[in-house]
């Protein structure tokens, strides 16, 4: 009887010896579990960083594809187009702006037509079509701005217009206003001349726009008022090569900006040098200005430092100089005469022109 009694005993110890775990044993068991995954873990990490080179250009080459098939379907309908698109659907135009045979294609000429010179311009702004030259002689010479724009108020404004000197030291050309075009300009060409805006901007352009500038100097925009700005617009694309950009030939020669644009802007300067005091050397919303081999004379520390960590800007082989104080918070400066530049320039009525 006792060991019939103790059978059942016997199994009853069994069966608590395979009970379920105490919360003690489940903690240490699934420790054990994490100390194992995490040795794979660090495993693979090791691997990784063996292989993160190769692994990162996999990764960027893949996503530089990507992005070049995206801006190629873009680019499809021309420089408009894509500028326009751009503000719908964003991707980075490094590819295409750091190329400058690719960028420089869409700045082809669109259209050939008559050519006029400055006075046969300012006597019949009218006249004016598309694919047009104004061919500007050697020395000083005004342009009725304010003709053009009045006759485009009704016609238009040629899409494609071509204005031509006989080079930056020779041929000074005067505006007697800025560009104000209030539809798209395809294509609107600066070559071999010296523009003075004459305390106005250059261009303010209201709609889409595309302008090339090519061994060109710009000065005469630092007015101090309103924007004290180059260049104006919504929508466009700049592309500059061989060029100055010169602050101190306007009224306020201490406070000049190079370009307000509120749209997309894409912008590319090459082999180029931007005297100052100049501000605005950045993008104002999405866009991407590409500075490549560009000199910069005489900038205020805060504008190097946006140029130099601000967005949508890309600095390419590009140097700083200061003619003036490096630590003066503005460079002051008298207002600069054209004659230091071309004595032949000289007006006897505005000196300081």
């Amino acid at each position: 009887m006792r060991d019939a009694a103790a059978a059942p005993a016997t199994a009853r110890t069994s069966k608590a010896t395979a009970a379920p775990a105490s919360t003690e044993e489940l903690i240490r068991a699934r420790a054990d579990s994490i100390r194992v995954g995490s040795a794979l873990r660090i495993d693979q990490l090791e691997a990784q960083r063996r292989d993160a080179d190769a692994i990162a250009r996999r990764q960027v080459e893949a996503e530089l594809a990507a992005e070049a098939a995206r801006l190629a379907d873009l680019e499809r309908g021309g420089l408009l187009d894509l500028v326009r698109k751009l503000d719908r659907d964003w991707v980075s135009p490094q590819g295409l702006l750091t190329s400058p045979e690719r960028f420089g294609a869409f700045f082809e000429r669109k259209a050939r037509g008559g050519t006029l010179d400055p006075g046969r311009a300012n006597a019949s702004p009218d006249s004016l079509s598309h694919g047009d030259t104004i061919r500007v002689p050697a020395g000083r010479w005004p342009l009725d701005v304010q003709g053009l724009n009045r006759a485009s108020r009704s016609k238009g404004y040629p899409r494609d217009l071509l204005i031509e000197g006989a080079g930056m030291d020779q041929s000074l050309l005067v505006l007697n206003d800025e560009f104000d075009v209030s539809t798209d300009v395809v294509n609107l060409t600066f070559r071999d001349l010296t523009i003075h805006a004459d305390d106005n901007y250059v261009v303010q352009f209201r709609q889409g726009f595309t302008l090339r500038l090519e061994r060109c100097r710009v000065i005469g925009f630092d007015m101090g008022a309103g924007g004290s700005t180059a260049f104006n617009g919504r929508d466009g694309a700049l592309y500059a090569t061989g060029c100055r950009i010169e602050a101190g030939f306007g009224k306020s020669p201490w406070r000049g900006n190079l370009w307000r644009v509120n749209g997309v802007f894409l912008a590319r300067l090459e082999d180029c040098t931007i005297v100052g005091p100049i501000g605005d050397l950045d993008t104002r919303r999405n866009g991407l200005i590409v500075y490549d081999r560009v000199q910069f004379v005489d900038l205020e520390a805060h504008e190097r430092k946006k140029l130099e960590h601000g967005r949508g800007v890309r600095l390419i082989d590009c140097r700083f100089e200061h003619a003036g104080d490096p630590l003066a918070k503005r460079f002051k400066r008298d207002e600069r005469d054209v004659a230091e530049l071309n004595p032949a320039w000289a007006d006897a009525k505005k000196r300081r022109r």
